[in-house]
């Protein structure tokens, strides 16, 4: 990619480190309230956020994300008026060998919405709410 596009798709992402005492200790030091210690998997929940994150006992099986501070929109949630973050994911698919990726691809993607202030966003936890995408002209 030219620089200029790739400086405008890295504004799309958040730094995400691996765990270690020294990240951890780095992380700290800073402003943990702008870190989230994430499982290293999908699928969300079991997260620590700011205070909460400490040292795990397998820091192989985490990262360290700085947080996404989105934008906020105003909705209507079960009749009652919220501010709310809308969220989109895309789940891959990838198949390999001891040598060979065979499969890495998108195959399909959620929209959720959550009401600010709630840090995890599982929709079967009753954190976030399902939604789709409306696409509107500029």
């Amino acid at each position: 990619l030219p620089l200029d596009e790739a400086a405008l798709l890295r504004e799309c992402f958040q730094e995400q480190y691996p765990v270690s005492t020294e990240k951890l200790a780095q992380v700290v030091a800073q402003n943990p309230a702008d870190w989230v210690m994430k499982p290293n998997r999908g699928g969300g929940g079991n997260n620590y956020f700011g205070p909460d994150i400490h040292l795990p006992v397998e820091p192989e099986a985490w990262i360290l994300q700085r947080m996404i501070h989105p934008n906020t929109h105003h909705t209507q949630i079960n009749n009652r008026d919220c501010q709310v973050i809308p969220e989109f994911g895309i789940f891959g698919a990838m198949l390999w060998t001891d040598t060979e990726m065979i499969i890495s691809q998108p195959v399909g993607y959620l929209v959720r919405t959550k009401p600010v202030g709630v840090l995890e966003g599982g929709v079967a936890a009753g954190n976030a709410y399902l939604d789709s995408i409306s696409l509107l002209p500029n």
